[in-house]
């Protein structure tokens, strides 16, 4: 009988050793397909609720005005006329406070997962509020902090021409009596000035 030679050994057994890796291979193949796949997702909702927040401050002024009221009287005695002049001044103050008010909605949309649809819907809700009220509170801080100076603006001239009122009216409640002052004055000058040109 004669002997194989080695090259043809050594052949057939690189033929059989590559069969039964490919066996191995195709035989672990289906069983790693199942372990490494991507398990099944779970279940994702989404939700933009809109939140309300509101931001308020209260501004408080002072303001001081005054009014001027010329008065004048004319006198004629002894045959003299003398005319007096003066000015008749009030000052008044106010002060007040305006509240201010501001309100921003927000919605911002958030995702969640979980093991069902209803508790991911529950998730994306309570997250997304959070989130859109933190949001919205810093909205309405950065709206107040606008709106404020505008608030004082309006307080201070209504405020002003308020104190600008009462002092023109006390101002005219003087009047009277200056002008008496003023006549008085008026007529003993007006007498002064006829005696001498007597």
């Amino acid at each position: 009988m004669r002997r194989m030679p080695m090259w043809a050994v050594l052949t057939i057994a690189s033929l059989l050793f590559g069969a039964v890796l490919l066996a191995a291979g195709g035989g672990g193949g289906e069983g790693g397909a199942e372990q490494g796949g991507r398990e099944p997702s779970s279940p994702r909702a989404c939700a933009a609720p809109k939140e309300r927040a509101v931001a308020r401050d209260t501004r408080r002024a002072k303001e001081t005005a005054t009014a001027v009221q010329p008065v004048r009287v004319r006198v004629t005695a002894g045959g003299a006329t003398v005319t007096a002049r003066s000015e008749v001044t009030a000052t008044a103050t106010t002060s007040g406070a305006a509240p201010v008010r501001v309100t921003a909605v927000l919605a911002r949309r958030v995702c969640a997962s979980d093991a069902t649809v209803e508790a991911a819907e529950r998730r994306a809700e309570r997250t997304a509020r959070s989130v859109g009220m933190r949001a919205a509170r810093r909205e309405a801080a950065r709206r107040l902090r606008l709106a404020l100076p505008r608030a004082e603006a309006r307080l201070r001239a209504r405020l002003r021409a308020r104190a600008l009122g009462t002092a023109t009216r006390r101002a005219l409640e003087e009047v009277p009596a200056e002008q008496e002052r003023l006549r008085a004055r008026a007529e003993a000058e007006a007498l002064r000035r006829a005696a001498g040109q007597a």
